[in-house]
């Protein structure tokens, strides 16, 4: 393609072999209804010099769109989102990766957190502005190079999301992530049997609010460091739990550590 593609709500677009100049976006055209639903991008051997959106609205909810990767992925641009709102809510959005190699240019989301200077960008489940909740990644066999998240906030909630990654090799995971005031609850990450995550696991992390009831789950890994729950600034991180097995490397663990 010599241009972005994009697609309305509830369509299903596959790439295969291919090199798309621009943005995909899967969007609302219909300002009568401007959710985001049902929507699936699959991609194998792809080159994309943008993003990559399985559902993408700006007022209104992204709800079970997912993406589904494998292959050599080249993703020149920022992210690669499940589902992504600027203002509503993103829930039971899906990424599937397996027997992949992905790799993701962009800003690090995690300048303002540890002062990491490695410029990645961000795999996430769902996404933006609103709340994001039983958001999901799943990461089998594949090397990502890129930040993982569940679930990605600026303004709301992350609430209930969760990551997955076996036999695999990443680089920093969020369960959930809420970049300003709000707060990350009951998010879920397990790492099994994966080659290496050169970066710290978080169960959740908020700026300033409250990081309760996330936890992180690793086995047979070898790994930098793993956080069960975070806040930055005002808030309180509480109930948050590490399940550790088998584990080398680990240099730095916090949470209630089983």
């Amino acid at each position: 393609s010599t241009g972005a593609v994009t697609a309305v709500s509830g369509d299903h677009l596959k790439f295969s072999g291919v090199t798309v100049s621009g943005d995909i976006v899967i969007n609302t055209s219909d300002t009568d209804a401007p959710s985001v639903l049902n929507s699936a991008v699959d991609m194998e051997d792809t080159t994309v010099t943008g993003s990559v959106y399985a559902g993408y609205t700006v007022g209104g909810n992204a709800t079970g769109n997912s993406a589904t990767i494998a292959g050599n992925i080249d993703i020149q641009s920022d992210n690669l989102y499940g589902g992504y709102t600027m203002s509503g809510e993103a829930s039971n959005n899906v990424v599937n990766i397996s027997d992949a190699s992905v790799d993701i240019g962009g800003t690090d989301t995690e300048d303002e957190i540890d002062g990491d200077s490695d410029v990645r960008g961000v795999v996430a489940g769902g996404a933006y502005s609103g709340s994001a909740s039983e958001n999901e990644v799943i990461i089998d066999s594949s090397t990502v190079r890129a930040d993982v998240t569940g679930g990605y906030v600026f303004i709301g909630n992350a609430m209930n999301n969760t990551v997955s990654v076996s036999n695999s090799e990443t680089v920093y995971v969020f369960g959930g992530f809420a970049y300003g005031s709000g707060d990350v609850s009951g998010n879920t990450v397990s790492i099994s049997e994966s080659v290496a995550v050169d970066g710290i696991i978080y169960g959740g992390v908020t700026n300033s609010g409250n990081a309760t009831g996330n936890t992180v789950s690793i086995s047979s890994t070898s790994l930098e460091a793993a956080v069960g729950g975070q806040t930055n600034e005002d808030g309180d991180a509480t109930g948050n739990t590490v399940i550790l097995s088998d584990v080398t490397r680990a240099n730095d663990v916090s949470g209630d550590v089983i």
